[in-house]
């Protein structure tokens, strides 16, 4: 049995609860598109370091 996908699978789960957790609580730009951005971009570098 392949335990690796399994585990991307919950560690992703744990990763995006955290992330709608504490996102009410945060001081996040008034412009929905920055946040976006920003989304985007560090979710970019993640996969490159991830990917490597």
């Amino acid at each position: 049995m392949l335990i690796g996908p399994c585990l991307l699978i919950v560690v992703a789960s744990i990763c995006w609860s955290f992330g709608s957790w504490k996102t009410p609580s945060l001081d996040l730009p008034a412009d929905p598109f920055v946040v976006a951005v920003y989304e985007m971009a560090f979710g970019s570098v993640f996969l490159v370091l991830g990917g490597s």
